[in-house]
């Protein structure tokens, strides 16, 4: 009797399930696996599947089904591949298998049901015990600390450093026990740290740092000093809260300097018209939102009609990254932006929505701003929040003032501002001085001439007297 392409597909599904089922099995062979996006799947019958996803950190057991038409996946628990099968929240291969049958033998919808995320590392990963005060207790209260009194994306920020960088190496240590020597080695070894900052890396950027490569070698630095800072706040909390007895051994360790690089590009008014050109027009009314207020993505789609004050030309801006609320002066062009778009909407519906009425989901615009930045030929891609840069170096080069600047974006101080767009300021302050500045006894005639010569100079520098020189 001929065998039947059913028969033969259920054959080969057999033996591409035995094959993996011998390769996720043994703990060894789970570990040569590449860490990745993908599945490794071993089915049950068609269309359910067991699935196991490599990672940086241990890889994690999935349910694969198709319910009501749609392939669903579903986190069940982590594999075994760092610590040892616990039955629930750690599995073990044959242990995955069994719950996995468990699941599909019974009622696959409500199990793959829509439900908030459970699994998003926003807790800290450990659970410090003992009469002890040890930097497991300093950071449980710092972080309980930010998320009352921090922004959400501080808090998160917060979490994930402390998780990746701070639990392993110093949670158990007694913050008395903390001396400058240890706390020296361990910042150091920051430096040559493989990336903690997703699951789903490339091995390629998780080798250890090469130190013949300058920008690699900067980035480590300017990661450790944010580790620096998280771990410096949670023993300063405690601290000032008398849990810990003094502050000198920390208070002593410094970070890196000059390794912060300032983000400076600037879209140009060519490069504006032709984004604004391309755009979609729910997209555009939010990139003219971004270019009229310097407002992060965030800020602008939590705005609301009451927001906006028409009578005095300002949009507020509530507490967002840095806990600080602020008025935005707006341009008199911005006024009536903003009133236009605001005249028919409801008080809760926001100013800015997708074409079909819905909010702007996180993040929901980046492959948008990348599509339409290829249609302008802009290279590389525009990504949202150089749009705020390019507001306040529009500000800076018409001659407000760093301060007010800083009042505008909604920072503490103009430290920041002098930093990232001291070059503007600077090329601007040439052309302001040198075109204001009253003459004393010059004529017109000679400081037109000389102004001629610096432009001429400018435009076509001089060959280097080395390269005259040259035989």
């Amino acid at each position: 009797m001929p065998r039947t392409k059913k028969i033969d597909k259920a054959l080969q599904i057999a033996a591409e399930s035995v094959a993996i089922s011998d390769l996720l099995s043994q703990r060894a062979e789970r570990a040569k696996l590449r860490p990745t996006t993908y599945f490794h799947l071993v089915k049950f019958i068609e269309g359910d599947a067991l699935a196991y996803r490599p990672r940086l950190r241990g890889g994690v057991w999935f349910i694969k089904a198709r319910v009501d038409g749609r392939y669903l996946a579903r986190l069940i628990a982590r594999a075994d591949d760092l610590e040892p099968a616990d039955g629930e929240s750690v599995l073990s291969y044959a242990q995955a298998l069994e719950k996995g049958r468990s699941i599909l033998s019974g009622d696959k919808r409500s199990f793959f049901a829509p439900r908030r995320m459970e699994f998003l590392p926003h807790t800290l990963r450990v659970c410090p015990i003992g009469e002890v005060y040890t930097v497991g207790h300093a950071l449980r209260d710092y972080l309980e600390e930010k998320r009352n009194n921090g922004s959400p994306q501080g808090y998160r920020t917060a979490v994930a450093d402390a998780n990746a960088y701070i639990v392993g190496d110093l949670s158990s240590i007694p913050c008395a026990d903390l001396d400058i020597k240890f706390l020296k080695e361990w910042f150091r070894s920051l430096g040559t740290r493989p990336l903690e900052a997703s699951n789903f890396v490339r091995r390629s950027n998780n080798q250890p740092i090469v130190y013949n490569d300058g920008e690699a070698d900067r980035k480590a630095k300017v990661r450790a000093n944010c580790v620096l800072i998280t771990l410096k706040a949670a023993l300063n909390l405690a601290w000032r809260d008398g849990r810990i007895e003094t502050d000198t051994q920390w208070r002593r360790l410094l970070p890196y300097r000059s390794v912060r690089k300032a983000r400076r590009r600037i879209l140009s008014s060519n490069e504006i018209e032709a984004l604004l050109k391309a755009a979609p027009p729910d997209l555009r009314k939010l990139i003219l939102g971004g270019l009229f207020t310097g407002c992060r993505s965030g800020e602008l789609m939590a705005l609301r009609p009451s927001n906006f004050n028409y009578e005095t030309g300002t949009l507020f801006v509530h507490a967002t990254k840095t806990c600080r609320s602020r008025n935005i002066v707006l341009p008199y062009e911005a006024i009536s932006y903003f009133e236009r778009l605001t005249h028919t909407l409801g008080e809760k519906h926001p100013i800015f929505h997708r074409s079909n009425g819905e909010p702007w989901g996180h993040r929901g615009y980046c492959h948008l701003m990348r599509k339409i930045s290829i249609e302008a030929n802009i290279e590389p891609p525009v990504i949202f929040h150089e749009l705020r840069h390019t507001y306040a170096s529009r500000l800076i080069m018409s001659g407000v003032s760093p301060f007010v600047v800083a009042d505008q974006l909604g920072h503490a101080d103009c430290t920041q501002i002098i930093k990232t767009y001291g070059h503007v300021s600077a090329e601007f302050a040439v052309d302001q001085v040198r075109t204001l500045f009253p003459r004393i006894e010059a004529t017109a005639a000679e400081v037109a001439k000389t102004a001629r010569w610096h432009k001429g100079l400018k435009e076509n520098p001089p060959p280097r007297w080395k390269r005259i020189g040259r035989i």
